[in-house]
């Protein structure tokens, strides 16, 4: 087992940051507490446009299957579809949900599954922009939902710690496991299908990962390694790895078959709380310490570095009057100068 040096780091001024994205052109979106989506361009290594997007926090964001539209979706009550190339606001979508944790575009692209604060999905409809139907779940809240990649299955997280599988063609609702523990806080609980379909990866108590097998409905492994709760995971390089997110501030690669843990990157300064796939040999993470982190999975590195100014970048306030030092502590904080330039 290995521990992994980054080499490059993404960053945004004081933003926790819940959400990662990433389309076919290699633009990754990026959503956080500070309400703004960032795109950037990962070939480039650089900010492309910034969007004042809501006015709470974003909990998720997700490119449509064409690679051009962008939902969000935030505290704030509201889904939003965005412009990926001009930044324009398209739609805003309300619902009746309170606060909305998560959305999932199905990768035909013809229906966003939304779910939130509330004991119901809601299914709507791209081509005749209306919902299609909903779905209601015997729990009190839905953290987070993620189709299987054929499209069949809706796996759901929820917050007393029930998972639920809905079968889209017969309708069907299944719960398939039930945590001891409550989740108290907003933040969800790692979930995801293995590319082909065939395994659904949880988290569960005591800061494991249990991995699935459907169509036999019999445990493949169960990884443990972290310290506290697992937030996100993802399977890459064709099912073979898993990649782990903790808000122990560590990533975790794990090889799937074996369950051994093969890298431990510590790199991030606070809880991890986004992931997303790149490609077959990279992946992306966020962080509450404001970063965005590429890795190459095969050697455990970062490999990019993108930066976004902060409020006050570059903003000289070394001769200001009557700013007290933790005024200037503050300032420097966001950017600012606090040095002679002679």
């Amino acid at each position: 087992m290995e521990s992994g040096h980054h080499l490059k780091t993404l960053s945004g001024y004081s933003n926790h940051i819940w959400a990662l994205s990433i389309n076919q052109n290699n633009v990754l979106a990026s959503g956080g507490t500070d309400s703004k989506i960032r795109l950037w361009s990962v070939e480039k290594a650089s900010l492309l446009r910034e969007l004042n997007a809501h006015k709470g926090s974003i909990y998720a964001v997700q490119w449509h299957p064409d690679g051009r539209i962008l939902a969000s979706c935030s505290s704030d009550s509201t889904i939003k579809l965005w412009d990926g190339i001009t930044g324009e606001c398209l739609q805003i979508l309300s619902t009746p949900i309170d606060v909305i944790f998560s959305i999932s575009w199905h990768p035909q692209g013809d229906l966003l599954a939304i779910a939130g604060s509330g004991n119901k999905v809601y299914f709507w409809q791209y081509t005749t922009n209306e919902y299609h139907h909903e779905l209601e779940i015997p729990t009190t809240e839905i953290m987070k939902l993620v189709w299987s990649n054929d499209g069949n299955l809706l796996a759901l997280d929820t917050r007393t710690g029930q998972i639920f599988l809905y079968d889209l063609s017969r309708n069907c609702l299944n719960q398939i496991f039930q945590r001891e523990k409550s989740n108290i806080n907003d933040i969800r609980n790692g979930l995801n299908f293995s590319q082909d379909h065939a395994y659904l990866a949880f988290s569960s108590d005591d800061a494991k990962v249990e991995v699935l097998h459907l169509e036999s409905n019999t445990f493949l492994t169960s990884l443990k390694g972290h310290l506290i709760q697992v937030v996100g995971l993802s399977f890459i390089k064709q099912d073979q790895i898993i990649v782990t997110i903790s808000l122990d501030s560590t990533v975790r690669i794990w090889e799937l078959l074996s369950g051994k843990c093969l890298h431990i990157l510590t790199d991030h300064q606070a809880p991890i709380t986004s992931l997303t796939i790149v490609n077959e040999d990279t992946f992306a993470t966020g962080s509450a310490d404001s970063t965005i982190r590429i890795w190459d999975v095969n050697t455990a590195k970062c490999i990019q570095v993108l930066t976004s100014d902060r409020p006050y970048e570059g903003m000289n306030v070394y001769e200001a009057t009557g700013l007290t030092s933790s005024q200037l502590e503050t300032l420097t904080g966001l950017g600012a100068i606090a040095n002679s330039t002679n």
